[in-house]
């Protein structure tokens, strides 16, 4: 059994970015990384090549830590309430504000933007991990 990981791509109206930067500086605000994430995306800052190096002599779990660490849980919460027809505080998805949905399997978009940036560039990004506005 393996995970689909999306991206939703949106191009918000000026009132649309009013409600949500609000809700990303919250998520951001209450974003945390497990410790064993931060410890991958440390030995990754330091060495990007490892990566491949340890996942194919060892089991994956460097691997998995690495594509989990893009997978923030405050930003999992504020998609969330985001994806229902309801929205949140007045927002919500529809054919005027999004251009695309990407969807990787297996792996997160976050991890493939990373690993294909390198840390350095990855870290001139804006915003949490990669979680933009």
């Amino acid at each position: 059994m393996s995970t689909d990981y999306s991206w939703l791509i949106c191009h918000p109206s000026e009132q649309d970015e009013q409600i949500l930067q609000p809700l990303f500086k919250e998520a951001l605000q209450s974003a945390t990384l497990p410790t064993q994430s931060k410890a991958v995306l440390h030995k990754w800052q330091q060495n990007p090549d490892h990566l491949f190096q340890d996942w194919t002599t060892g089991t994956g779990d460097i691997y998995n830590h690495f594509v989990l660490a893009f997978m923030i849980e405050s930003f999992q919460t504020l998609w969330n309430a985001l994806a229902t027809p309801e929205g949140k505080n007045g927002f919500y998805f529809s054919p005027d504000n999004c251009i695309d949905i990407l969807s990787i399997n297996r792996c997160s978009i976050g991890a493939i933007l990373a690993y294909g940036l390198g840390p350095q560039r990855f870290a001139q990004l804006p915003g949490f991990m990669g979680n933009m506005l």
